[in-house]
């Protein structure tokens, strides 16, 4: 039994060349080789695979975000934005309402007296203070302003009602955050990294993919690479080390991550399969062994 100098299962330098496990099937070095050998068309090529014996996913994984990170925005949280601007809105129409109102009111030219809301602070406070429950001293003296703060004081203690059982909901339930949900939103932000096990089958997978989503994936490892040989490294090791200490993902095996999950409980699965390996025994092209073992 011997093991590849150079440490790696092997990948296709061009259309009839490889390296590592696969080289070594090539140049007939081995027999046979017993290792997580995916099957891959391009490898099917130059080496002969048994009936697979095992099927694996491929997943991201990464480490869990820090909840305290953006705990200060817990009191807007309960609404979406669209409902914050909605409210805000409705504010400030609602203010000028009631201050246009009470100015041209008949009623207090009549009484010959000023409305305590004729001002347009005075109103925009009054109104403030009743989205929260508290209003003000000041009330209008008219039908038509009471009316009208009748009906805003329906309306706040809907919006407050509601805006109180969503926050008493965030603060018993911890929720996890996750940054991204799929390929193709992990491409479109710029706080992770990504990386995958070189001279593995991902470098095929992703280099010779038809997937847009995926070759543009493969074009930033690359890019990154340049800088940044690590997201590239030989070593599982090394890649979920990052995946602890900082923000970067990993994309391998969901056996793999499954191990590291006994003793590590600080990361999370991006459960898109990327890619559905299946587990060969490799032999050499044309070799009279092939149907022997897939039969076995």
């Amino acid at each position: 039994m011997v093991e590849p100098p150079e440490e790696e299962f092997g990948t296709l330098s061009n259309q009839s060349v490889s390296n590592g496990l696969i080289g070594m099937l090539q140049r007939r070095e081995v027999d046979l080789v017993m290792a997580p050998l995916a099957i891959d068309p391009l490898r099917d090529e130059v080496i002969d695979f048994t009936f697979p014996f095992f099927t694996e996913a491929t997943l991201m994984v990464l480490r869990k975000p820090d909840p305290a990170e953006k705990k200060w925005l817990t009191l807007i949280r309960p609404f979406d934005w669209q409902v914050h601007i909605a409210i805000f809105i409705s504010l400030i129409v609602a203010t000028a309402l009631i201050t246009f109102l009470e100015r041209i009111n008949p009623y207090y030219r009549h009484k010959a007296i000023t409305s305590e809301l004729h001002g347009i602070a005075d109103s925009l406070m009054y109104m403030f203070g009743a989205l929260i429950n508290q209003g003000g001293e000041q009330l209008p003296r008219s039908a038509t302003g009471r009316t009208l703060l009748t009906f805003w004081w329906l309306y706040c203690i809907v919006v407050s009602s509601t805006y109180s059982g969503n926050l008493i909901a965030f603060l018993t339930v911890t929720k996890e955050p996750v940054p991204f949900y799929s390929l193709q939103g992990m491409l479109g932000q710029d706080k992770f990294k990504w990386g995958v096990m070189g001279k593995s089958i991902y470098e095929m997978l992703f280099q010779y993919s038809e997937d847009p989503v995926k070759q543009a994936l493969w074009e930033r490892i690359k890019t990154v690479n340049q800088s940044d040989p690590s997201v590239l490294s030989l070593n599982v090791n090394e890649h979920f080390g990052r995946v602890k200490r900082e923000d970067y993902v990993f994309i391998v095996e969901k056996s793999i991550t499954d191990y590291w999950h006994v003793d590590e409980c600080d990361h999370i699965l991006i459960k898109e399969n990327l890619f559905t390996l299946h587990y060969a025994v490799g032999l050499v092209n044309g070799s009279p062994y092939t149907d022997l073992f897939s039969e076995q």
